[in-house]
């Protein structure tokens, strides 16, 4: 069997797990088998993506499998098959009624250690692969969902310095349960609190990937997503959402009420709403770094749920009140490793004494000289030369004659230096670099981006060079004194250690490289695409992009700015699309804003065409259009402002959602091998920053262009979600006609399928991975009222969502499956009766969605086919409400997802779904009389913490008991009357009360059924009050 095939059938053995996962949740007793069975499941999926993973980047010592290993596959597949079969065989005996009190059944431990041994053999797998040197190492998602990334987003950079000590402090606190939500990780700035943050967020990000058991044999404790938001001074709460909700991955759902918003509105409501649900119920770690006021912390924790954790890292130790405080403090021992890491010492280890190299050797006819402490030795001869550094160092001493044998002979500083001669005109110093850099520690306060600003000022290929050293120290010293001075003009919480060290870095450095930086300082937010500097350099002619590469890769080395390579959200496995992007920290911008204002200011005048020479006011040309918008929508506020003004462009234009929204597009101008996407690119992006509108047409030619599709998908929906505006509307019909096209529609299926046979596996995930974007720009365009009949109406479009539900493949995505569901939803809830008449009629509609809904592996996209169901059976006439009702395996989907305790969002569509259905009278008693129906509706009454499963319970228990027949059923159901008088007094939102009221009036018509509810004390009052209100 070949190792792919292997790979195969290992997903054959977790979606069968999963079924086993699903279907077991009411048959199995519990047991520590089956409590460990989904952390097992869990781990062996990981597994399964690391040997995926190892197949496209390594080779195999071996050069086939073991048979053994075959057996043993087929063993275990044989073995969930037959468990699924028999859960099946008990799900249907339940449904049918045959066997009402099926008792619970043990879970089999076979099937725990046959997982178990597939995850040992995967481990096994993956020890005899070998790195492959002809492709990179690194391996890129597709989608958010569809492949997860294989490493961690945040760069590791190997002169970080773990604090170890208060790391493990604050992993302990993130995994108590008794410590506060919020954890304050606080200091002065430039301590390394974000250094710290960044590897907490890596050693959680690992650990999530794969989980190492704990020493007690079970497994320990991890998040199930990691994010990491940049904040600082100007952060804007909802772009900081919206940035988590991409990372987490947008789901594809619809608010169940106006007031919720829906899906595709846009806007701080709808981010709100899309990341509190990914929240809830999940452990997730978000990471806020470098948190200024409250109201952005404030902003997420009103959306945590009960396993979200949030470590913050501040300056202001009073931030939030209700948090377990953890001061930031950098030892001794860690600032010689920063140190020592930054200077480039291996193992961040300064030894005792190095051996720095041979003096000069001095010519015959003039002195040469030596630095020496604070002196200067002439050297004359050797005799001379000891006798003059005895009497120079003390005079009141004896010269050691054996000086090699004894370097302590010597007083002043004799126990760091020695000079020893080793033939006549050259000589060998000895010293004590330890000592050196304990007392740079010491001079700067043991801050370590002073430290690490200071490493500079030592070369890394003379890093054993005590001269070196002696220099910096000397060199600090100096501006330490002089800081002193001038301290009172100086910001408290701007360290006079770092100003000095700053100020010898920037000082040897050239002047091509201190205007670069100070180009990365000028810019507003955390970080900067690369790209963009790039072309700020390249439009005013201050570097070629030769030399601009030389310089970044300079400026990095020095630590002076941290350039991290994020994988682009719509990268996929193949193309590994990736962008740089610049960060300096809040100290060193304000640092160079400050030293070099006369040059920022120069800058900015030249960037503005302020400086004089040519008029560049006027936007003469498209390169130059897009350089000066950049500038504007990148430099610091104040820049920005003045930008807008001179350009006649409204500054509302310029801020971090903007830059947000534009940046997809930003990369595809970053590359001019493809000359028309750049060109189209540019041209959208100064329609959208310009006008607020970007054109239908040129937009849709993004569309078709196979490199920029993703991209501009991607900006759609961005620029959607933060601006809350349609980018793009429909009336010219191109957008659609693009989108189409994208998901492969307008083709003959021949042709279609004859493409598919050539594809790689790879290919088809990636093929996916695009229409599953193409279906998200389906969603917010169906948001707009006109557009829903323009979709409908337009040739090819409804096919193109039903064949994307109807996928099912092997490699098929149901985030594909689910947001193409989501559309459907969307144009349902059109106000034009015909256009959803038109969409429940369309061939392959019910079909699609009743498949989804019965796929029981993918819970996301069950909830998404039961809200379009929910849409489709309102207002859709008497036959297509019926016609829904009677579909085969409609009702029995929908009752199964009132069986999904796990997903209330489930719940409350299924039951939205089956309270339309029954307006119609006929679909009423079908719904009451079939199994398990009622007993989900009665029980699902009391389940406090979903008002909305309250709530549509009770609304459907409303609509059926308006027939008589159900009416007595409904009456006679133990518990049932109970549960719904129960509601009246529930202190929930008003509409669960005066549901259940209307439940209980309706079930008051029959005269038997009044004297049990006048029964419960009060009962009959409160309906009247409930059912009486307007």
């Amino acid at each position: 069997m070949a190792l792919s095939e292997l790979t195969s059938m290992g997903s054959v053995i977790i979606t069968l797990g999963s079924k086993i996962q699903t279907l077991g949740g009411e048959w199995y007793k519990p047991s520590g088998a089956w409590a460990s069975f989904p952390r097992q499941l869990e781990h062996l999926r990981r597994k399964h993506l690391d040997l995926v993973s190892n197949l496209s980047r390594h080779v195999m010592l071996q050069e086939s499998c073991d048979p053994k290993l075959i057996d043993q596959m087929l063993y275990v597949r044989s073995l969930l098959e037959s468990e699924v079969s028999k859960l099946k065989t008990q799900k249907r005996a339940r449904c049918s009624g045959c066997f009402p009190k099926l008792s619970l059944i043990p879970f089999p431990e076979p099937v725990l250690r046959s997982v178990q041994g597939v995850i040992t053999m995967f481990d096994g797998l993956i020890a005899t692969f070998r790195p492959r040197e002809d492709i990179p190492r690194s391996v890129l998602r597709a989608s958010p969902r569809l492949i997860q990334q294989m490493a961690p987003p945040l760069p590791k950079d190997s002169r970080h310095v773990h604090y170890e000590v208060l790391e493990s402090g604050v992993c302990q606190a993130l995994e108590d349960p008794s410590k506060p939500a919020v954890i304050l990780l606080h200091g002065d700035g430039g301590q390394g609190k974000t250094v710290a943050a960044r590897n907490i967020a890596a050693y959680y990000r690992e650990k999530a990937k794969a989980p190492a058991p704990a020493a007690s044999g079970e497994e320990s404790f991890s998040f199930e997503h990691v994010a990491f938001v940049e904040c600082g001074p100007e952060a804007d709460s909802a772009a900081k959402h919206f940035e988590v909700l991409r990372d987490m991955g947008i789901e594809g759902e619809v608010s169940p009420g106006e007031e919720q918003g829906t899906y595709g509105r846009g806007g701080d409501v709808s981010i709100r709403h899309q990341l509190a649900g990914l929240l809830k119920d999940k452990a997730v770690l978000i990471i806020l770094d470098d948190v200024c006021d409250t109201d952005i912390l404030q902003s997420f924790v009103d959306l945590f749920g009960t396993g979200v954790k949030c470590l913050v890292t501040t300056q202001d130790e009073s931030l939030w009140l209700d948090s377990y405080m953890i001061e930031m403090t950098v030892g001794p021992d860690d600032a010689r490793r920063i140190l020592a890491s930054h200077v480039g010492l291996p193992g961040q280890v300064i030894p005792f004494h190095l051996k720095a190299g041979a003096v000069e050797k001095r010519g015959l006819c003039r002195p040469d000289h030596v630095k020496f402490g604070w002196l200067r030795i002439g050297i004359v001869d050797l005799v001379d030369s000891m006798r003059e550094i005895a009497d120079r160092l003390d005079s009141h001493r004896e010269l050691d004659r054996k000086l090699s044998r004894s370097l302590n002979g010597l007083g002043f500083r004799a126990e760091r230096w020695v000079v020893i001669w080793a033939d006549q005109g050259s000589a060998v110093v000895l010293g004590d670099i330890q000592e050196i850099a304990d007392r740079l520690i010491d001079e700067t306060e043991a801050h370590p981006l002073a430290l690490a600003t200071l490493a500079n000022a030592i070369s890394t290929r003379r890093a054993s060079d005590i001269q070196e050293w002696v220099d910096a120290e000397r060199d600090v010293l100096k501006l330490l004194h002089y800081v002193e001075e001038t301290a009172p003009n100086l910001n408290k919480k701007y360290p006079r250690t770092f100003w000095a060290s700053m100020k010898v870095c920037v000082g040897s450095m050239p002047e091509e490289a201190q205007k670069l930086l100070l180009l990365a300082a000028m810019c507003e937010g955390p970080s900067v695409p690369e790209e963009v500097l790039r072309i700020m350099c390249e439009s005013t002619k201050l570097l070629g992009g030769a030399a601009f590469n030389k310089l970044r890769n300079d400026l990095e080395q020095k630590s002076l700015v941290v350039i991290e390579t994020q994988v682009l959200p719509w990268a996929d496995a193949i193309s590994q699309l990736t962008q740089r992007r610049w960060s300096l920290h809040r100290l060193q911008k304000q640092f160079l804003r400050h030293e070099m204002s006369q040059e920022a200011e120069a800058f900015a005048a030249m960037f503005l065409g302020e400086s004089g020479g040519d008029d560049t006011d006027a936007l003469d040309s498209e390169d130059a259009k897009l350089f000066k918008v950049l500038c504007a929508l990148y430099f610091e506020k104040s820049l920005a402002k003045r930008a807008a003004a001179k350009w006649g462009i409204s500054f509302k234009n310029f801020s971090e959602r903007r830059r947000l929204a534009i940046e997809p597009l930003a990369w595809l101008i970053q590359n001019h091998s493809d000359q028309s996407s750049y060109l189209m690119a540019r041209k959208v992006l100064l329609e959208y920053i310009c006008n607020e509108q970007a054109e239908d047409k040129d937009v849709a030619r993004l569309l078709r262009m196979p490199r920029s599709a993703a991209a501009t998908c991607w900006a759609l929906e961005t620029m959607w979600w933060i601006t809350e505006q349609a980018t793009v509307g429909a009336e010219e019909q191109s957008v659609l006609a693009a989108l189409v096209h994208l998901l492969g529609e307008g083709v003959d299926r021949n042709s279609r399928e004859k493409a598919l046979r050539v594809l790689t596996e790879a290919e088809i995930v990636n093929l996916y991975t695009q229409q599953a974007l193409a279906t998200r720009v389906f969603n917010f365009l169906a948001s707009e009222e006109d557009n829903k009949a323009r979709i409908v109406d337009f040739p090819f479009a409804l096919d193109a969502l039903v064949r994307c539900i109807l996928k099912d493949d092997a490699v098929a995505s149901p985030e594909l499956q689910a947001h193409a569901a989501v559309t459907v939803a969307i144009v349902a809830r059109a106000n034009a009766t015909q256009t959803k008449r038109k969409t429940v009629e369309f061939p392959g509609v019910l079909g699609g969605l009743v498949k989804l809904l019965n796929k029981d592996e993918a819970p996301h996209a069950q909830q998404c086919a039961a809200s379009a169901l929910a849409y489709l059976s309102v207002n859709v006439g008497e036959h297509n409400n019926r016609r829904i009702a009677q579909y085969p395996y409609a009702l029995s989907g929908l009752v199964n997802l009132l069986f999904k305790d796990q997903s209330p969002g489930a719940q409350m569509w299924a039951a939205w779904a089956l309270t339309n259905l029954s307006v119609e009278e006929k679909n009423r008693r079908d719904i009451v009389d079939f199994p398990y129906a009622l007993p989900r509706f009665v029980r699902l009454l009391g389940k406090d913490e979903s008002p909305d499963v309250q709530k549509w319970c009770a609304s459907a228990l409303a609509m059926l008991a308006l027939d008589e027949q159900c009416n007595r059923k409904i009456a006679e159901f133990p518990d049932a009357l109970a549960a719904l008088v129960n509601l009246l007094y529930k202190d929930k939102a008003l509409q669960v009360q005066t549901w259940a009221a209307w439940a209980l009036s309706n079930l008051s018509a029959d005269p038997q059924t009044m004297a049990q509810i006048s029964k419960f004390p009060d009962a009959v009052r409160r309906i009247k009050e409930l059912t009486l209100q307007p």
